[in-house]
């Protein structure tokens, strides 16, 4: 079967189902049976691998590093796929130096954008992510992915796509195809915009984007700030936050926040001894931990970009506003990191600084990002109920590691009630599986938020409970209205039942698939219900 294929692109780019399995380990354990992988070089060999799957009836799933943590990683949603691998795929081309445009192919991973800029010293920021430096930059933004730098929304910064469509032809934009070159500065182009199927979607294969970079600016500050454990403060702090989206949406790219067991995983190591006890009780560990070092109910975070007088004023505005509700209020610039990672680095190794040394490194990361620059030690807190971690950060990968990790991330109106809801929920489904509830989320405006619950297992003791978490937290979140906007390969058919009538939305989809890919060759499953 896979002759006529090898001949066409060579047998060293066709790794066959025995090997190909181990190359995708996925630390939510997920699993699917494939034929194998296939590594396309370029544009032409991704359409004769089209070409051929059409001629074999092979169904194909694409995928750009398949470093998609927590979600599936690099398995397919339905059995029986090729793996099209495009992590060979590693072009940087036709960049605008003077207005930050650049088309990229789907290797082209965070580290290696940055580390482009950063060679040649063009004043750009990279679009990171806190998931790895490893991970693809196109990959990320078609699933919607979102950072903290001022372009957060990343498929928002995506202008122009080329794809491989089912039948082995070349999708492009009508602007791009008339060669325009400003086709790469507009999102929208002219016209229907055609390339929304192409995030998650399965309507073809994304073979290069053009993304827009946003200018490097001369300062960036990053405020810290502690609401007061009290619901009505907390309250009080969401709006503040609302208002400083709107007030100060030139300078103010995102706001976060972390709940205590999120200070606690990524800060303090799992009490592997305390839990071996009959007795043991997560929440009551978590709640002394939180006493013993003083950690607040939610910490909040601010990133502020702009010239070193507007940042200053916008942070001076943003610390009045939330300092009446806040035991604290930080304010992180060049200088005061700069002072904090001396100071880390002059702390002696004792048990007792361990959780200040662990919280400088994180504020210190934290920092980096805001700069645009890659981080792994957001990647660490994988590996906090289970997995080798490598000494190496830079070698983080918790699905070749043994971690657990499945990840919910559902959208959330941005008001302190509808937060601490989400979080209620959270803490009750977790308790009942034995899950730690951890939650931070990230705003994408001033009207919503994302929530993301990393559901950490031990896969050799908990992952039946885990998958068992996964489901009832994602029911009784569709009870409340709180659905994930985006999926892991395993949920992406809860949203709608299979015995339930369909949908207009369904409906539509279903017939453009039938118009561009009738065969259903194309990422079988995504964001589709499964027969029952």
């Amino acid at each position: 079967m896979f002759k006529a294929l090898t001949d066409i692109i060579g047998a060293d780019k066709l790794i066959h189902e025995d090997e190909a399995r181990a190359l995708y380990p996925c630390p939510s354990q997920a699993a699917r049976k494939i034929k194998g992988v296939v590594k396309p070089q370029n544009i032409a060999d991704v359409q004769a691998i089209v070409h051929w799957a059409n001629a074999e009836g092979i169904k194909l799933y694409p995928l750009s590093t398949g470093r998609n943590w927590g979600y599936g990683g690099g398995n397919p949603v339905a059995e029986d796929c090729l793996i099209l691998d495009m992590g060979d795929m590693r072009q940087i081309k036709d960049f605008d130096p003077e207005l930050g445009s650049i088309t990229l192919e789907p290797g082209v991973t965070q580290g290696a954008l940055y580390e482009f800029l950063s060679a040649n010293n063009h004043p750009f920021f990279a679009p990171v992510t806190g998931s790895s430096p490893h991970c693809s930059l196109i990959g990320n933004a078609l699933e919607r992915g979102y950072g903290v730098t001022p372009i957060t929304d990343h498929f928002q910064g995506i202008t122009e796509v080329t794809a491989v469509l089912a039948d082995g032809s070349i999708y492009q934009g009508q602007l791009d195809e008339m060669n325009i070159e400003s086709s790469k500065l507009a999102k929208w182009g002219a016209g229907p915009y055609v390339e929304g199927l192409f995030s998650q979607g399965n309507f073809g294969i994304v073979v290069e984007a053009s993304i827009k970079l946003d200018p490097r600016t001369d300062d960036s500050i990053m405020i810290i700030f502690k609401p007061n454990d009290d619901a009505e403060s907390f309250d009080h702090v969401v709006r503040v936050s609302r208002d400083l989206m709107q007030t100060q949406k030139k300078v103010v790219s995102a706001i976060k926040y972390f709940n205590k067991a999120y200070s606690v995983a990524l800060n303090m190591p799992i009490p592997r001894e305390d839990m071996a006890a009959d007795d043991f009780n997560m929440m009551n560990w978590l709640n002394k931990a939180g006493a013993k070092y003083k950690l607040p109910e939610w910490l909040g975070l601010i990133f502020i970009y702009g010239n070193d007088d507007l940042a200053h004023i916008a942070a001076r505005e943003c610390k009045k506003a939330l300092a009446p509700h806040c035991q604290s209020v930080v304010v992180f610039d060049r200088k005061k990191i700069k002072l904090a990672r001396a100071v880390n680095k002059i702390l002696p190794k004792m048990k007792p600084l361990e959780m200040l040394k662990a919280q400088i490194d994180t504020v210190s990361a934290s920092y980096d990002l805001l700069r645009g620059m890659p981080q792994s030690r957001f990647l660490k807190a994988a590996y906090w109920r289970a997995g080798q971690l490598p000494e190496d950060s830079a070698d983080y990968h918790p699905g070749r590691d043994g971690c657990g990790l499945i990840w919910y991330a559902p959208m959330l109106p941005m008001t302190g009630k509808d937060l601490l809801k989400f979080e209620q929920i959270t803490k009750e489904v977790c308790a009942e599986y034995g899950i730690f509830p951890v939650v931070s989320m990230t705003t994408i405006s001033e009207q919503c938020i994302t929530a993301l619950v990393p559901i950490m297992f031990d896969p050799h003791e908990n992952m039946d409970a885990a998958f068992a978490c996964h489901k009832a937290l994602f029911a009784a979140c569709r009870t409340a209205g709180y659905l994930p906007y985006r999926a892991h390969i395993d949920s992406m058919a809860w949203y709608q039942g299979a015995d339930e009538p369909q949908k207009h939305f369904e409906t539509t989809l279903h017939k453009a698939k039938q118009h561009i890919d009738p065969e259903g060759l194309m990422s079988p499953g995504r964001y589709q219900r499964r027969k029952a």
